[in-house]
């Protein structure tokens, strides 16, 4: 598996958001997407959109999007995610000090 620079970007919003929710009794957090596109220009500093969360959909890095009361959420382990996404943003600072 493999990740872009923007889908690390998605990735470590998604570990900031998982971060602030309680894990359930089988570890797994349940991130609000909608909240996270509301919140995600005050919060990063940039606009997340719901759309930004397919690739990590795509790659299983998180569960399928649901929907429940007017919101989408995912699932994820922030024990998986968090080494990934760290991982990953240090290959491509490394590329870019590369160039």
């Amino acid at each position: 598996m493999s990740l872009s620079d923007s889908e690390v970007k998605f990735l470590e919003a998604a570990v900031f958001y998982a971060k602030k929710t309680t894990p359930d009794d089988k570890g797994f957090r349940k991130i609000n997407v909608t909240e996270m596109q509301n919140d995600s220009m005050r919060d990063l500093g940039y606009v997340f959109r719901a759309e930004d969360m397919n690739p990590l959909v795509e790659k299983k890095l998180v569960s399928e999007k649901t929907m429940q009361d007017k919101n989408v959420f995912v699932t994820c382990s922030l024990e998986d995610l968090e080494p990934i996404a760290k991982n990953w943003r240090f290959v491509w600072d490394l590329k870019k000090c590369l160039r």
